[in-house]
């Protein structure tokens, strides 16, 4: 749902910015975020589990000393043990070894195509909207979203939401294989439609909105 509701709030954030002061400020306040998260991140100290499993025991017991302060909280006396051996750190051609290659490559392929599947609805759905405004003004070179576009993308973006959900109760019922077989393959019809769909009408919000819904693919 977090992204889902990033994805909401930029839309908003363009709804309110891009018509008044144009892209570029658009794109600083929206890396804003991004940015005061990174200045913070040399301030954020590793979990105590991460240094357990990287057998670094001491730096553990800081942590945990330094969450017990943080929470008036006294330390709990003892000594940090583990009930399994620490591993050494593992490289990339383990995922290629014998019984874990066939695993690595389908999941790779997965990912993948679920990746293209999302980010590619999330750039063709701009796409059409502008397409859509060249074809009615071709004298205009360079088109602009106005407000009716940003509302559709809103509400196309809204589908996110039942799909996220929807997913969730099929995925307890029929597992994760059934379901995102299912949803690729809604996923795909709902996207051969837009071929046939030449203009911007509600059918193709109906169709953006479906395949959006069905994007959710695990």
């Amino acid at each position: 749902c977090f992204w889902a509701l990033g994805a909401c709030f930029e839309i908003a954030l363009a709804l309110a910015i891009y018509p008044n002061f144009g892209w570029r400020w658009l794109l600083g306040l929206s890396a804003a975020p991004l940015l005061l998260f990174t200045s913070l991140t040399p301030w954020l100290t590793e979990s105590a589990r991460f240094h357990t499993l990287n057998g670094n025991n001491d730096k553990a017991v800081q942590v945990l000393n330094q969450i017990a302060k943080d929470n008036n909280r006294q330390m709990l006396i003892g000594r940090l043990a583990t009930d399994f051996e620490t591993d050494s750190p593992l490289q990339m051609r383990t995922l290629f070894k014998p019984e874990l290659r066939k695993k690595t490559l389908l999941l790779w392929f997965l990912w993948m195509s679920c990746a293209f599947c999302y980010y590619g609805l999330v750039l063709i759905s701009a796409e059409l909207f502008l397409k859509d405004k060249a074809d009615a003004e071709p004298n205009h070179k360079c088109s602009r979203f106005d407000t009716k576009d940003f509302m559709d993308l809103m509400w196309i973006t809204f589908s996110e939401f039942p799909g996220i959900f929807s997913t969730i109760a099929v995925i307890k019922r029929y597992g994760k294989k059934k379901t995102m077989a299912l949803q690729f393959l809604i996923f795909s019809g709902c996207v051969s439609l837009l071929t046939v769909t030449k203009r911007k009408t509600k059918r193709l919000e109906h169709n953006l909105a479906a395949a959006n819904l069905t994007s959710h693919l695990g």
